[in-house]
């Protein structure tokens, strides 16, 4: 009856495991699912910004370079814009390792686009200290060529 039981114990024991082992799984793939999801989210409403302010989208992914301080509304919105958009590539590179494999080349040239528009290169310049892991992140990507470079 012993060994009966020691079987039947040992039979539960390891279902039980394999199935802790595959909602370890599954919880896993639903996090990065979610977390995908969030940087997907946060980029378009950011982009949605061009929406109402088209005129601010050459800061952001074009070559145009921030207004003087004090050059009024324009100098301000731009700033905004561009801290936005840091924010954004912060987040995506906090949560790289939650990137599907097959979009990480892409999301790696986006961010070193960003990072060589001279507007986004000018106001890091004046708040280095902000953004250090994207600055640290735009230097470490490696290089994918998926095309003109434009985003």
């Amino acid at each position: 009856m012993n060994v009966s039981l020691a079987i039947i114990t040992s039979t539960v024991a390891l279902a039980s495991l394999l199935v802790l082992v595959h909602q370890s799984r599954s919880l896993s793939d639903s996090v990065r699912a979610q977390a995908y999801q969030s940087i997907v989210n946060t980029q378009l409403q950011y982009d949605a910004l061009f929406l109402d302010k088209p005129h601010l989208f050459a800061f952001a992914y074009g070559d145009e370079s921030l207004p003087d301080v004090g050059a009024g509304e324009i100098a301000v919105q731009a700033r905004i814009a561009v801290d936005m958009l840091l924010n954004v590539v912060d987040l995506t590179f906090q949560q790289r390792d939650l990137i599907p494999e097959n979009a990480r080349g892409a999301w790696a040239d986006y961010g070193r686009f960003v990072m060589a528009r001279p507007a986004v290169q000018q106001y890091t310049a004046e708040v280095r200290s902000w953004f250090p892991l994207v600055q640290a992140a735009a230097a470490q990507a490696p290089s994918h060529d998926h095309g003109s470079g434009e985003p």
